[in-house]
């Protein structure tokens, strides 16, 4: 039974990827697609476009650090897409907190228009955690805009 398993799981990967052992990658099977939740409105979809394009190469599974899961029981033309995956990561060091690390997904705004929209998608795709600041002057030195808002006072 193993040996019969292990020829149709080969048999199946040479079809999909090619005869070349060498060239295969994980992350050409496990694609992502990017879209909203609601992207099946198209007005929702219209107003939240794809991050990234359509279908980027990840890696991760459902057993390791980078938390990118697909269906094992799929079956169709594309059953190792991921279905899920974490979006946010955090490792602090409570000793040193301007050492503690991040990744966001898809970026550090939910609107689509601003630059800030999609703009940790390329780290988090490759699993490259990013300097998650504490201290006033670390976080000082790395400010590139400040938004100050103030309460309408009402009369």
């Amino acid at each position: 039974m193993l040996v019969e398993t292990l020829r149709a799981a080969m048999a199946e990967l040479r079809q999909r990827l090619g005869p070349d052992m060498a060239a295969w990658r994980w992350g050409t099977l496990h694609t992502i697609t990017l879209d909203h939740p609601l992207a099946d409105i198209p007005a929702i979809k219209a107003q939240f476009p794809q991050p990234g394009g359509h279908q980027t190469g990840t890696g991760g599974d459902s057993y390791t650090v980078m938390a990118r899961w697909y269906n094992p029981l799929a079956k169709g033309p594309d059953p190792y897409r991921t279905t899920g995956g974490a979006s946010y990561l955090m490792v602090c060091d409570v000793g040193a907190w301007d050492n503690s690390v991040f990744l966001n997904f898809p970026g550090q705004a939910g609107d689509p228009r601003s630059p800030h929209y999609a703009d940790f998608l390329p780290a988090w795709l490759k699993g490259q955690m990013q300097p998650l600041l504490f201290s006033t002057s670390r976080v000082k030195a790395a400010t590139i805009s400040r938004t100050t808002l103030k309460p309408i006072k009402k009369s």
